[in-house]
């Protein structure tokens, strides 16, 4: 199965990232594809570490925006570019993917080919931050979720770790007015609207940022459409 993946990198090389190093860790799988890595830093301080990246079935794209190109609009512009990719894979720079990611993905979207978007559960610490709920209006934690597919309306999600169908990307798009908060807030309550049902994969990635240092770490209110 091709799929590809977007990481996009903001004053980090490629050898300090997280997700990168997990990555590369990654193995028994049979995706291949391409990884996009989007360097947003001021200075380009990865473009000759990135061809060493060793990445079991993917090659690497490089590509260095000094401009810091919001988020909603780097995910657009590389959707663009999928080709016969089947499935789109969004990841920041702090993630801890465990060392069957990949395999798990590629074992979700075959027991589910028909659904448009999976998650996996994130946790900050011992607590899990995504998937989450919409619930009067605004975003709230739960204590757990089970694998397997669930209704996707009120379900909220951070981006990080979303696979997305190239199908869907086809037709909807990240909404471009917003730049950094509440872009995934607004992609979840969008695909709500035309989609039924979504998967929650069976597997638990890492994730840490000064965000989440509380002890309640939030979850991003519902962006107007306005």
């Amino acid at each position: 199965m091709k799929i590809s993946i977007i990481v996009v990198l903001y004053k980090q090389k490629t050898a300090e990232s997280q997700t990168l190093l997990s990555l590369e860790k990654n193995q028994g799988h049979q995706l291949t594809g391409t990884l996009h890595l989007w360097d947003n830093s001021p200075t380009n301080i990865s473009s000759c570490d990135a061809p060493h990246l060793s990445i079991d079935g993917f090659t690497t794209d490089y590509s260095w925006h000094p401009e810091n190109t919001p988020l909603s609009r780097v995910y657009n512009q590389v959707s663009e570019k999928l080709e016969d990719s089947k499935f789109l894979i969004i990841l920041d720079q702090d993630s801890d993917l465990p060392t069957d990611f990949l395999k798990k993905i590629e074992y979700s979207i075959k027991r589910r080919p028909d659904i448009n978007l999976f998650l996996p559960k994130v946790h900050n610490g011992e607590k899990l931050v995504s998937p989450g709920k919409l619930l009067l209006f605004k975003g709230r934690h739960i204590a757990d979720i089970s694998s397997g597919v669930h209704a996707s309306k009120n379900m909220l999600a951070i981006s990080s770790g979303m696979v997305i169908s190239h199908a869907y990307l086809k037709n909807y798009r990240f909404d471009e007015r917003l730049t950094l908060y509440g872009i995934d807030t607004r992609f979840m309550i969008d695909y709500s609207e035309t989609e039924k049902s979504l998967f929650v994969m069976p597997v638990t990635v890492n994730h840490s940022t000064a965000l989440w240092s509380s002890n309640d770490p939030p979850l991003c209110d519902p962006a107007s459409k306005t």
